[in-house]
């Protein structure tokens, strides 16, 4: 008797147990990503499942929201930016707290001094190099899209090059404006693989900006060969009040950034959530991202 009695509540316990999980398929995460030697916010961190779409960047502040299905309970949570070493938590021990503080420890890098003579150089375009109006890729002001990331393949000469600037075109902009970061990877075995920077390289696009966009990476003295993807990461996102009366409008463009694209030239990439899984761009296209390096 007495263990049919035990049977019956265990049956009972993992009822509701169920049925509170179907209620609640969704945790929120709140936090705040902080440096464990000047125990201060660290800025613009990678929060996300790799692998599993779901993640976000936190804002300049450190602090950040997630929304995770209960599904992913027992994987591991992971943060990471470049300059800190990377760290992974049990998402099931992040929900026992209301408000999460996570702690990073920094990486102190060397950057080696290099000397450039660039008068022994000569200087060469790679990429895609399009100033396209209709086929485009939007940058939006919904908050979700942070952490979201496009890029393409580079492939560059097998000795190492230095890399001098990176471009786009910028199509449309108004009345809008982000953040971004660039991020340069290694690409093998058709892969998009670890990030080759040792400094985050941050701009920012202004509702001032149009037509060809230009980022000065001379003082970051970078250095590749073979294949590598180079991709734009958006960590903040700044949209209007509201229209301009003087300004036509219409409701693709509106609060959007747009950067031209095109189709069938290079092999494009996207994720829509930071760590999230890599895709091949609608329709074989690809930003138009182009570089110019000194051999």
């Amino acid at each position: 008797m007495r263990n049919s009695l035990l049977k019956i509540n265990a049956l009972i316990l993992l009822i509701g147990l169920e049925l509170q999980l179907s209620a609640q398929s969704n945790y929120r995460i709140d936090g705040i990503i902080i440096d464990t030697v000047s125990n201060s916010p660290i800025d613009f961190v990678n929060i996300g499942i790799i692998g599993n779409n779901v993640g976000s960047v936190c804002n300049d502040s450190g602090i950040f929201h997630l929304t995770i299905p209960c599904k992913f309970l027992m994987n591991n949570l992971s943060v990471s930016r470049i300059g800190y070493y990377p760290k992974s938590i049990v998402i099931g021990e992040l929900t026992k707290h209301k408000t999460i503080k996570i702690f990073l420890v920094p990486k102190f890098i060397e950057i080696d001094e290099i000397q450039i003579n660039t008068n022994k150089l000569k200087s060469y375009s790679l990429g895609n190099i399009t100033r396209s109006h209709s086929i485009v890729g939007s940058i939006t002001s919904d908050s979700s899209n942070l952490g979201r990331e496009f890029g393409t393949v580079f492939h560059l000469p097998h000795n190492p090059v230095f890399i001098k600037d990176f471009n786009f075109h910028i199509s449309y902009n108004r009345p809008y404006s982000a953040k971004l970061r660039l991020n340069i990877y290694q690409y093998a075995n058709k892969e998009v693989d670890e990030n080759l920077l040792k400094q985050n390289i941050f701009f920012t696009i202004t509702n001032k900006d149009s037509g060809d966009y230009s980022i000065d990476l001379s003082q970051y003295k970078i250095h590749a060969s073979n294949y590598i993807f180079i991709a734009v990461e958006i960590v903040a996102v700044h949209a209007s009040h509201g229209p301009d009366p003087k300004i036509k409008y219409d409701n693709y463009s509106y609060n959007k950034i747009l950067i031209s694209c095109s189709l069938f030239v290079s092999k494009g990439f996207l994720r829509n959530v930071s760590m999230g899984e890599w895709e091949r761009c609608p329709y074989n296209s690809a930003p138009g991202f182009w570089i110019t390096i000194l051999k």
